[in-house]
């Protein structure tokens, strides 16, 4: 019953899939996948830095590596999917290792932040 489970995942920028990971099970809420951290992922390069979005559903990834996306481009679903206690939308930024600083709709983001819809 968690609202986002199963909300549209969409690239948050022109760019080209650096990597993209599907398949692995969905858990049950509590439950911890340590061996795959992102669980089904995908990770976006923008302009030099990697956006990696994670913990995505079993089965919705939509892009592969290697391809050229679009801003707002649909990329898969909301899940429960890797080293994750409940559905959430993992993102963040690096460059050359090094965490980047995001802002989403005009506002920086902030660790363990929640952004919601207005």
């Amino acid at each position: 019953r968690y609202a986002i489970w199963g909300a549209g995942i969409v690239s948050p920028c022109d760019g080209v899939v650096a990597s993209a990971v599907d398949g692995l099970p969905d858990h049950p809420v509590g439950l911890l996948h340590e061996e795959n951290p992102a669980g089904n992922h995908v990770v976006v390069r923008c302009s030099g830095v990697d956006i990696t979005l994670a913990h995505m559903m079993s089965g919705s990834v939509t892009v592969r590596g290697g391809e050229g996306i679009a801003k707002g481009q649909p990329l898969g679903r909301v899940g429960n999917s890797g080293n994750t206690t409940e559905p959430h939308l993992h993102v963040h930024g690096e460059r050359n290792g090094d965490a980047v600083a995001l802002r989403f709709d005009r506002r920086w983001l902030v660790r363990n932040g929640v952004v919601r819809r207005p």
